[in-house]
């Protein structure tokens, strides 16, 4: 998705129209600046800076996802995600990108209290042991109301005898571009929960842009952003010291 222009640009680019108002009423002139003249001067010097010429480029340059028009498309991100969250994957990563969702689940949903404090403990500690994951997109959903997929489904081995748990499920609904509809969240949780193993826990997760402040339907999804798994994901993985520069 890409960015608003930043805000810096917008204050010092006053429109012609306005400052021309302002000097010829009199006015206080924009800042320190005593004439038009160095208004203009400044604006052009900074627009000619080899830093501010970098980050434009870099800033509005195409990346791979919107050359190939997918950067809004949820099947496209689910796929990533899906692929980032597998144990076994060519990242290198191995279960760390899901200790630290689970991690971020925590933070985001502290308010909720979803999972008991000695498993929230073991997480926050790393000493809740995940074996592999895995992951499925798509995943067909199907209650006695309402059919649906599950965009992302987490599956992972793990070793928590303290609460005789083997096993544990993220399920991730992951809107990029459209709006919570026919109440999928709550379908989703009923139909999870009514097919769960004994040994197992199922996480949800309501997954969607920074600008979407809106809750899940279902008051037991946590509501992640993507700006939340850059900073609590994308950036702890990628200052790995053996990241993998060719698959990530």
């Amino acid at each position: 998705k890409r960015k608003s222009a930043p805000h810096f640009l917008c204050i010092i680019t006053p429109s012609m129209s306005s400052v021309t108002h302002a000097t010829s009423m009199n006015e206080p002139q924009i800042g320190s600046y005593d004439k038009y003249e160095d208004v203009v001067n400044d604006i052009i010097e900074f627009n000619n800076d080899s830093i501010v010429q970098r980050l434009r480029n870099i800033y509005y340059n195409q990346n791979l996802p919107e050359i190939f028009a997918v950067s809004r498309r949820e099947l496209s991100h689910s796929s990533f995600l899906a692929w980032l969250f597998t144990s076994s994957a060519n990242h290198g990563f191995g279960v760390l990108p899901l200790n630290l969702l689970l991690e971020l689940f925590i933070l985001k949903g502290r308010e909720k209290r979803l999972l008991s404090d000695k498993l929230t403990n073991a997480i926050i500690t790393r000493s809740f042991h995940i074996s592999e994951s895995s992951a499925v997109t798509e995943e067909s959903v199907s209650t006695k109301k309402a059919k649906g997929r599950a965009d992302i489904v987490l599956t992972c081995n793990v070793n928590f005898p303290e609460q005789s748990l083997n096993t544990l499920k993220v399920v991730i609904e992951n809107k990029v571009y459209s709006d919570e509809h026919s109440n999928q969240t709550q379908t989703y949780f009923e139909y999870y929960e009514r097919n769960k193993l004994r040994n197992e826990k199922v996480l949800y997760v309501f997954l969607t842009p920074p600008s979407v402040t809106s809750e899940a339907e279902c008051n037991q999804f946590v509501h992640i952003t993507y700006q939340d798994l850059l900073d609590h994901i994308f950036e702890p993985l990628r200052r790995q010291p053996d990241i993998n520069q060719n698959s990530f």
